[in-house]
This record gives structure tokens, C-alpha cells and sequence, in this order.
């Protein structure tokens, strides 16, 4: 049942200032301080009035933040990440508040509270209301109370519901319905009035504070206003009335959220303005006005006024007591209206409860109320601070990245992910599968983390077009004359295989790309049958100088088999490894690779032509100690191919270079560390890899004049072959 819900008081009020007065009061007994229910006393209206069901509220609520590129969080395999979908639900889009500050962006992103703790310091609460009844409340101290009824309890049950009711498919949710709750409650008198002291209040702090509350709810306060010209005052007042519950805040466990109250003042209550008489609370105490249902101030709000730097908007308030939409568990059963900053403040609690849930304890409170009140809506109407503050509270905003997005570097500093990359050069798929699966946070421009994997940036550089070199023409391999012959010319990379070919195999990756090389050959003097080959090149996007160098010795002894070769020799890269070249955040340095080999051929009866070549590599890749590739050793690779020739047929089995061992060391930024800093975490990506061979099969036929030619290639692995293509061709000659 839907009852209006109203809130009464006949109270001695403190008059304008009269702190002389105020002061005598409470030294002499336990101040007796007015709810901010119903604004601390400003909203409500009559008794009685007609029973009203709450209206369903619809709205447009855009796209989700995408899971998939930037989270906050781990998402449930089966979580709804539509936001539009949690606000057609009948229980959010009957809480009209939830959809103007943006709530189901939150739901969306997989945090609704749980783990979180929201305090209250208020009147008490209903534990058996069904909104509480399913074991969330992890503390309901009632020490302070002579007497629990409904009267007594229904301000604060109120007032939890807003934040924290259960999303039961009863009348509505909170805004973080999964998010526990802790109450202490303050003894009522008939008139209204709470009992508070020093000793009542720093005990409540701390004992919400010990039942893991990081948010505490404070909808409750003074009449009296903040006064700029008696800031000196009010301060003394404060700090002698208070001190141990102020410095209890001083350190920090909390973020107190005051409703501003609800005279209609251009002013806070004086309560609520804690930061700006103590500007070391700045960070930890916020100040809520009400907007009313049209979106604009409610007529007997509060503004922000002096406290505008630390003030927000939320949802709450109304424009007379008819138009309460807000609606609230009713102590003693069933659901009602309500409106006042006592109800706009717990929007503001339980968004914080979603963001720390988001964000966990990456950031301090002070940086959760930083972000809280730097992403709030103050455009247009909101863009008076007098009035709304900061403005309204939003949560997508909160949730979503600020600015530009910066990966955290382990030498210090911050590097933009749209300059960070790696190719593929030869280093294996698989590996560079695994290493795009790796997350890492990312930093926007208010210092919060967010989740993205490296696939962002990995990927990238590896789906690019590469050069296309059908056009090229191969080169005739110069042949040195004399002892200290050599031949230097500038020549497309892509005419190693021609010019040095035992060091062929490790520069594919260079093959299809622009640029130019200078290679030389000499037979050693003392040694005509060892060939040494140095070699320097550079692709068309290298930085300056070499981008590799190298040296090769082909040895094919004179005493020996005529068909036998052995080689070896070592590649340097100034940049990467095998082409596999990282930049910005994942720059790599320098990189070797040293291999041995033995080719040749054999003429076997019948006709059959046999040709071999085996290699094995031994590589290491130098790391950028300040960036995220720290490096690589121990890295063995091996590479062979086998031809047969036969009466037109042409048969070559290829194993491409394949890694036995090693594995890529990184430095990943995994967690940032609240108040500044960031944890980075070492982590190894093997080098795993499933072992292939490239078949090719040719045969020719002679076709008088015409020569028929049939190709087929696969790539044969342990799930079988794959990648097949077949083709045709015809040859004939042009000249006579």
C-alpha cells in the first residue's frame, strides 16, 4: 500500500545565528539537533492526503560502456550489459530519479553495489521491511534508543531505502540494491529532535566505519545556515561541540554525505558545510541539494552557495508536496512519497557505493569524491554553482573515462596507447594471441584506472596492409672476382634470398616491406672455400642508420662432398626481434640472432634430384626497462625444407622457423594504487607455438610449345592440413 509520507516538527529552532544562546544550550544538555527529513524540516506538508500509486517513468538511456574494449570490472558470463533493458524494468522506471542520473549505465557495467557497505547515521531502520529482509544489513545498532517503533524508525528506513532497497519485483530498488547496510541510530523525541553529543557521534562514525562502511549517510542537521561572514564562529561552535567526531573524519575511513537541508536558504545547513569550515575535510564530505520533478532546484532546498566547491544535485525534492516521486519503504510495511534533501542525499551514497564497487580500492575516498563531483552535469541550467554546485550527479560519467586515456609506464610517466604497438614479424601467432589476451589499466586524465587488453594495440599493426612486391624483379647474384673482391650496390630487401641467402630465412619478415640494403661477399684469403657475406639494410619506416646488420660464412669443403654446405651467422636488429618490432609503450631494444645450418643436394638413380636445408637459432631481444617489454633470452628456434625433383614433378616440404623454447618477459601495469602510484606485475609469455609444414607440389607438362603447369599448396599441422589453394598456368615462349 502507497501512503504520502510526511515528516513534522515543533522544535525550538536556532535563530539566526544566535550562537551565545546555541552555545549555552549545549553544554548544558545533549544538543537536540532537527532531522533533515522531508530537508530537515522544510518539505512534508498537512497530515493525511489521498493514497497515490507511483507513476511509471520511461526515458532513452543510450548504449552501454563496451564491455569488450574498456571494464571497470569482471562481467558474469549471461550479465545484462543493455542499459535500456535495466531501465524498462518496473521497479527502476518507477523510481524516477534512477533514470535521470544515468544509474542503468552502472547496472550495465556489472556493479550494483555488492561488496559495499553504505552507513547511516538516522533514526533507525526496519530490518524486517522487505526491502532489507534479505540479509544485507550487516549492522543495526539501536543502543541509543528507548523505543523502536514505527515513528521512530521511519525517517531512517526511509531514507536506506533510497540507497539500498532490495530489487525484489515489489514497488522499486535503490541505487545500489546489492550493497549492504549499516545503521546507527539516534533517539527521536516527540517533537522530532535527535539526541547528539560528541561521544553519540563519534561513535556512530566509528562503529559504521568498523562494519566496513565507506559511505556514510548523513541526512540530518542544524536549521542554521552557513554564514560566510561568520565562518570564524561557526567553525569554534563546530569544533568545541564535535571535536572527536571531526577528527575521526580528519582521517579519512569515511565519505560523509550530508543533506544541505530545506529552508530554501542560499546556504547549506551548517551541518552539511563541514569543508569549508575545515578545509581539510574537503574530499570527504559532500553536501546534497534536492531538484524537485521537473529537474530544477526544489523550492525549499537549500542551494549550494559557499559550498559550492563541494556540493551536488540529486534527484528528491519536489515542488510541492503533491508532486513527491520519490518513493520510499514506509517503516511497518508497504512503500510511500517522500521528498527533501534527506532523500536526495542517498542517491549520492549509493552512487558512491557503485563506483567503489567499480573501481575498488584503486582510488582513495578523497579521489572517489574528486572523480564523484568532477563528472557531475553542470551544463546549461546546472551551471549556476550557487545554486546546483558542481552539479548534477552522473553516474555514466563517473563510470566512463575522462579525457585521454594513458598507459602507466614502469620507468614513471605515461605513454598514449594510439602510439603503442607491436608487429608480428616471425614471432609466433599463438604467442601473440596470448600476449593481445593479457589486460592491462590504463589511466584517464582525472588518474582513474580503467581495463583494456592489449589486443587494442597488438592487433593493430598486424592486420595492416603490407607492400604489395608482385612488381619486383630479381636481381642476378653478383659473383666476387679475386681475393679481395667486393660488391656493394643498394638493392630492394627483398632480394636477400637471392643475395644472402644463408641469412635468408631469419629476414622474411623484411621481404615485403619498402626499402633498400647493401650487401657484400668476399672469400676469406686464406680460405677461398669459406664465403662471407656482411649485410646492412633499413626498410623505408626505420628511424635512422641500419635497422639490421649481419655477417654469414658458407663453408662447402674442397675435400669434401661437392654437394654439402655449412653456414652460419648472426643478425642484429637495432629494433625487435625476427621483425617483430614493438613502439611507444611496448618499444623492444635490440635484438641478435646466431644460426648454424648445413644444405645441399643429392642426384639419386632414376632421376630424383634431392635438395635439403636445416637451421637452428639461438636469439635473445634486449627490453626497455621503463616500458612494458622488458625482453626475451633463451629463445631456440629451428627451420628445415626438403625438395624432390622427379620427371616434372616438384615436391618441397618446409617447416617454417618454429620456437622449441623461450619465452617474452613483460611488465604490466595491473592495478593502480590509491592516492597515486601503480602496481605493475611480471608476467611471461611462452613462446608456444603448434609445429606446421608447408607442402608445394608442382608437375609440368609439355604440350609442344605450350607448357601446362599444375601447383598445389597446404599447410600441414596436428589438426590436419588446411589453407589448400590449387592453380593452373600455361608458359610458352614469345621469341624464336
Amino acid at each position: 500500500m502507497f501512503v504520502r509520507y510526511f515528516c513534522f516538527y515543533v522544535s525550538k529552532k536556532f535563530q539566526s545565528f544566535d550562537f551565545r544562546r546555541l552555545l549555552v544550550l549545549c553544554l548544558l544538555t545533549p544538543c537536540l539537533l532537527l532531522l533533515a527529513a522531508c530537508g530537515g524540516g522544510g518539505g512534508g506538508g498537512s497530515g493525511g492526503g489521498e493514497v497515490v500509486s507511483p507513476e511509471p517513468v520511461t526515458g532513452s538511456t543510450g548504449g552501454a560502456p563496451d564491455p569488450d574494449v574498456l571494464t571497470l570490472k569482471a562481467i558474469p558470463e549471461g550479465w545484462e550489459t543493455d542499459p535500456e533493458v535495466w531501465a524498462a524494468g518496473a521497479e527502476f522506471a518507477a523510481q524516477a530519479g534512477l533514470t535521470d542520473i544515468g544509474i542503468a549505465y552502472g547496472y550495465a557495467a556489472g556493479v550494483t553495489g555488492a561488496g559495499q557497505v553504505i552507513g547511516f547515521i538516522d533514526t533507525g531502520l526496519d530490518d524486517a521491511h522487505e526491502a532489507f529482509s534479505d540479509g544485507r544489513v550487516v549492522l543495526n545498532d539501536r543502543s541509543g534508543l528507548t523505543l523502536a517503533d514505527n515513528v521512530q524508525l521511519g525517517h531512517g528506513t526511509s531514507v536506506a531505502g533510497v540507497a539500498a532497497a532490495a530489487k525484489d519485483d515489489t514497488a522499486i530498488h535503490g541505487v545500489a540494491f546489492n550493497a549492504d547496510v549499516a545503521m546507527w541510530s539516534l533517539h527521536m523525541n516527540s517533537a522530532g529532535n535527535l539526541t547528539v553529543s560528541n561521544a553519540i557521534l563519534t561513535n556512530a562514525v566509528t562503529g559504521l566505519q568498523s562494519s566496513g562502511a565507506r559511505v556514510i549517510n548523513q541526512s540530518w542537521g542544524y536549521k542554521t545556515l552557513l554564514a560566510p561572514d561568520l565562518i570564524t564562529t561557526q567553525q569554534a561552535f563546530l569544533l568545541g561541540q564535535y571535536p572527536d567526531m571531526i577528527d575521526e573524519m580528519r582521517r579519512g575511513a569515511a565519505v560523509h554525505v550530508w543533506a544541505a537541508g530545506n529552508e530554501g536558504g542560499e546556504h547549506v545547513a551548517v551541518t552539511s558545510a563541514l569543508p569549508t569550515l575545515f578545509p581539510e575535510l574537503a574530499g570527504l564530505n559532500v553536501a546534497v541539494v534536492a531538484l524537485d520533478e521537473d529537474g530544477v532546484i526544489a523550492t525549499s532546498s537549500n542551494r549550494c552557495g559557499a559550498m559550492a566547491e563541494n556540493c551536488l544535485a540529486a534527484p528528491g525534492g519536489a515542488s510541492v508536496a503533491s508532486a513527491a516521486n520519490t518513493i520510499v519503504p514506509v517503516a511497518g510495511g508497504g512503500y510511500g512519497y517522500a521528498h527533501g534533501t534527506s532523500f536526495a542525499a542517498p542517491y549520492i551514497s549509493g552512487v558512491l557505493a557503485l563506483m567503489m564497487e567499480a573501481f575498488g580500492d584503486q582510488l582513495s575516498n578523497r579521489e572517489y569524491t574528486a572523480r564523484l563531483l568532477a563528472t557531475a552535469d553542470n551544463a546549461g541550467l546546472y551551471s549556476d554553482p550557487e545554486v546546483y554546485g558542481r552539479g548534477v550527479v552522473n553516474l555514466q560519467a563517473a563510470l566512463s573515462p575522462a579525457g585521454a586515456l594513458n598507459i602507466p609506464m614502469p620507468g614513471g610517466g605515461l605513454i598514449a596507447p594510439s602510439s603503442s604497438f607491436v608487429s608480428s614479424g616471425m614471432l609466433p601467432e599463438d604467442m601473440l594471441e596470448q600476449l593481445e589476451s593479457e589486460e592491462i589499466i590504463v589511466l584517464d586524465s582525472l588518474d582513474t584506472p580503467f581495463k583494456v587488453p592489449l589486443s587494442a594495440f597488438v592487433g593493430r599493426a598486424r592486420d595492416g596492409a603490407q607492400t604489395d612486391m608482385s612488381q619486383l624483379v630479381p636481381l642476378d647474384q653478383p659473383a666476387p672476382t679475386g681475393d679481395a673482391a667486393q660488391s656493394w650496390m643498394g638493392i630492394a630487401v627483398a632480394q636477400t634470398t637471392l643475395l644472402a641467402p644463408a641469412t635468408a630465412p631469419y629476414l622474411r619478415p623484411y621481404h615485403a616491406q619498402s626499402g633498400f640494403m647493401n650487401i657484400g661477399r668476399t672469400p676469406l684469403p686464406l680460405a677461398a672455400d669459406i664465403v662471407v657475406t656482411h649485410f646492412a639494410g633499413r626498410t623505408d619506416n626505420a628511424r635512422d642508420g641500419a635497422q639490421f646488420v649481419g655477417l654469414s660464412a658458407q663453408y662447402a669443403p674442397a675435400s669434401g662432398p661437392s654437394d654439402m654446405r655449412f653456414h652460419g651467422g648472426i643478425l642484429v636488429e637495432t629494433a625487435g626481434l625476427l621483425g617483430s618490432i614493438g613502439q611507444g609503450a611496448l618499444e623492444t631494444g635490440a635484438g641478435h640472432t646466431t644460426f648454424l645450418g648445413v644444405a645441399g643436394e643429392k642426384h639419386l638413380s632414376g632421376g630424383v634430384q634431392v635438395g635439403y636445408r636445416a637451421d637452428i637459432g639461438f636469439s635473445a631481444l634486449t627490453g626497455k626497462t621503463s616500458g612494458l617489454v622488458q625482453g626475451a633470452e633463451d629463445l631456440v628456434s629451428t627451420r628445415f625444407e626438403v625438395d624432390f625433383l622427379w620427371q616434372g614433378w616438384a615436391l618441397r616440404l618446409a617447416q617454417p622457423i618454429y620456437f622449441e623454447n623461450g619465452a617474452l618477459d613483460l611488465r604490466l601495469p595491473t592495478k593502480r594504487i590509491a592516492d597515486g602510484g601503480v602496481a605493475f606485475r611480471d608476467q611471461s609469455v611462452a613462446l608456444s607455438q603448434n609445429r606446421s609444414a608447408d607442402m608445394h607440389v608442382e608437375k609440368d607438362y609439355d604440350l609442344g610449345g605450350v607448357t601446362l603447369r599444375l601447383r598445389g599448396d597446404t599447410r600441414l599441422s596436428g589438426a590436419g592440413a588446411h589453407d589448400a589453394r590449387l592453380g593452373v598456368g600455361l608458359y610458352w615462349s614469345l621469341g624464336g
